[in-house]
């Protein structure tokens, strides 16, 4: 499973849309939108991705410094 985040505007207001990706099907099980991309904001969006999961899945992201 892997996990990114990318900014985009709608109207006029930043938000960021967080999406989680199958590595091995590319299927998107899980995305959010979120006003902000801080620790917090990345916990909270992969305690969700979690608790759709099976066992105990390896989870890849990128060096943000907000996956502390």
């Amino acid at each position: 499973m892997a996990a990114d985040e990318t900014k985009v505007e709608v109207d006029g207001t930043k938000v960021f849309v967080w999406a989680a990706i199958d590595c091995e099907t590319l299927e998107v099980p899980y995305f959010d939108v979120a006003p902000g991309r801080s620790s917090l904001d990345a916990l909270l969006f992969i305690q969700e991705v979690l608790l759709l999961c099976r066992g105990r899945p390896l989870l890849r992201a990128d060096r943000g410094p907000w996956y502390d």
